[in-house]
């Protein structure tokens, strides 16, 4: 499966917009990707490691309304971030 990144979130995977992760779970992947990825640890989860209000992630298009770190993954299934952005 394949994380997808843009925005912000970028500078915090090398300017990389998509990253390729085995894993059969959410949680799993999610695992596998900070691991990668170090600096996106405490941009992504709190300090419980749960996703951050902030970040909506879609699976395949479709919003996930409850991140479960069960939620099973298939090899072509694509998990998008989109962060919301605060200005005045």
């Amino acid at each position: 499966m394949r994380f997808r990144f843009s925005g912000t979130l970028l500078r915090f995977t090398d300017f990389q917009k998509e990253i390729q992760v085995q894993a059969p779970t959410l949680g799993e992947a999610l695992v596998h990707l900070v691991s990668q990825h170090e600096r996106l640890k405490p941009v992504l989860l709190d300090n419980n490691e749960r996703l951050r209000g902030i970040h909506r992630l879609f699976l395949n298009g479709e919003q996930l309304l409850e991140v479960q770190p069960q939620q099973p993954l298939a090899d072509g299934d694509c998990l998008e971030f989109v962060t919301a952005v605060a200005g005045g």
